[in-house]
């Protein structure tokens, strides 16, 4: 905001003052996310390889941003010195991930959680989106 005094009015107690506003930044909402898909979304059958799978998703945003994809599951990361393969999953780019076609053996399946988290670089505003994965039975 700046100001600028303008000259006396002819009145010693009343001074007139200009006030011009800027705004460095453009006002947008947080963007929506829908028509969020996973394909394929059932890994079948369970022999430890890495699936691609495509998430889908429309982002309507006024302004520019970017997204990015994270993954979780309902069952243990594997780590290295457990005989298995060490990463369940990889986020290659927003829209693709690879995720392992696992489950443990006692379990009632896994569920792999796509989480997608969309952000407008004008100011800041953000929305997040969760794709459920059936499960690897």
């Amino acid at each position: 905001m700046t100001a600028a005094r303008l000259p006396r009015t002819g009145y010693p107690h009343l001074t007139r003052l200009v006030l011009t506003l800027f705004c460095s930044r453009q006002f947008c909402a947080s963007p929506v996310i829908s028509d969020i898909s996973a394909t394929p979304n059932v890994l079948w059958p369970p022999n430890y390889g890495l699936v691609p799978v495509t998430i889908g998703y429309t982002v309507d945003d006024a302004c520019p941003g970017t997204c990015e994809s994270t993954v979780s599951s309902n069952e243990p990361v594997k780590g290295p010195g457990d005989g298995k393969a060490s990463a369940d999953w990889r986020v290659v780019d927003a829209h693709q991930v690879e995720l392992r076609a696992r489950r443990e053996g006692n379990g009632s399946g896994r569920v792999y959680t796509v989480s997608i988290r969309c952000i407008n670089n004008t100011n800041g505003q953000s929305s997040r989106k969760r794709a459920d994965m059936d499960r690897v039975k």
